[in-house]
C-alpha cells in the first residue's frame, strides 16, 4: 500500500471516529423514541452530510470548488448504498436475530466504514494518484 494511501485512511479513520460519535448519538437517542428504521435515517442523514464535507477537505484535501457538485453526487450515492447496506444490516441483527442495539451499531459500522473507503478511493474522491483509469467525474 501507497504512503498516501494509508495517510488518507488514517485521516478518513479521525473522520469517522467523529461522524461515528455523531452517528451514534443520535441512532440511539431516535431510537429510544422511534423504531431501527427511522433512528438509521437519521443517523445516516447527520453522517452524510458531516462526512462528505470532513472527508472531502480533510481526507482528500480539495480546498476548492471545482467539481463539487459532481463529487457530492457520486458521495450520496455510496452513502445511499451505505444507508441500505445498514438498513439490511440492522433488519438482520436487530429485527431478526435481537440483538443489542450497540453491538449492532459496531458491527454494521465496520462493514459500511470499509464499503465507504472503498468506495471513496475509486468512485467518489478519486484522485490521479489513485489510478490511471478515467475520473468518472469526466464521464
Amino acid at each position: 500500500m501507497s504512503k498516501s494511501f494509508m495517510l488518507r485512511s488514517a485521516k478518513f479513520f479521525v473522520v469517522g471516529v467523529v461522524c461515528t460519535f455523531i452517528s451514534y448519538v443520535t441512532f440511539i437517542t431516535v431510537l429510544s423514541i422511534s423504531n431501527y428504521f427511522i433512528a438509521n435515517l437519521c443517523s445516516w442523514i447527520s453522517g452524510t452530510l458531516i462526512g462528505f464535507t470532513a472527508n472531502r477537505s480533510f481526507t482528500y484535501e480539495m480546498k476548492t470548488f471545482h467539481k463539487v457538485s459532481t463529487q457530492f453526487g457520486f458521495f450520496l450515492i455510496g452513502s445511499l448504498c451505505q444507508f441500505f447496506l445498514a438498513t439490511f444490516c440492522y433488519w438482520v441483527l436487530i429485527g431478526r436475530w435481537q440483538w443489542n442495539p450497540t453491538a449492532a451499531f459496531i458491527v454494521t459500522l465496520c462493514i459500511t466504514a470499509s464499503f465507504m473507503l472503498t468506495y471513496l478511493e475509486l468512485v467518489a474522491f478519486r484522485s490521479k494518484h489513485t489510478s490511471n483509469t478515467r475520473d468518472p467525474s469526466e464521464l
